[in-house]
């Protein structure tokens, strides 16, 4: 009788990476119209396990003192080594991991093309600078 074992390479080094490294994406607990679109996020796949805490607990938990109102982040931490990308480049780092939707994975991947991060950016801040007007309109509807 002969056994065969079958071995993907690809997902073992997948598995291999999800394990040397954590990810999270920290929102602002105090804002509804984040808390809403952590709901909306979480219902994507990606392409590794994405961790998605208030801001407020991981500063508490990690001891850290990262500016909750002002943004939004995207934590890489690999080894000893801890990448945060704040705002719109941590939004967009977040998009190109989503595996399912492939036009919110191309749209993460705009922001590397230097007009777009402007472009992106300023849109970013004048969603964070309205976001209590914009729940308003889309919770009336």
């Amino acid at each position: 009788m002969k056994i065969i074992f079958q071995w993907n390479l690809g997902k073992t080094f997948k598995l291999i990476r999800e394990l040397a490294m954590n990810i999270f994406f920290l929102f602002d607990k105090n804002c509804s119209f984040c808390r809403d679109g952590i709901r909306v996020l979480k219902t994507f796949n990606y392409d590794f396990k994405i961790n998605f805490i208030a801001c407020q607990d991981y500063n508490l938990n990690y001891d850290k003192q990262l500016d909750c109102q002002q943004s939004s982040y995207f934590i890489i931490c690999k080894d000893s080594e801890v990448k945060i990308f704040a705002g719109a480049s941590g939004v967009n780092h977040l998009l190109r991991r989503i595996s399912n939707n492939k036009y919110l994975k191309y749209f993460g991947y705009l922001y590397l093309i230097p007009p777009m991060n402007i472009l992106e950016d300023f849109g970013y801040y004048l969603i964070k600078k309205n976001r209590n007007r914009i729940r308003k309109l889309y919770s009336k509807s």
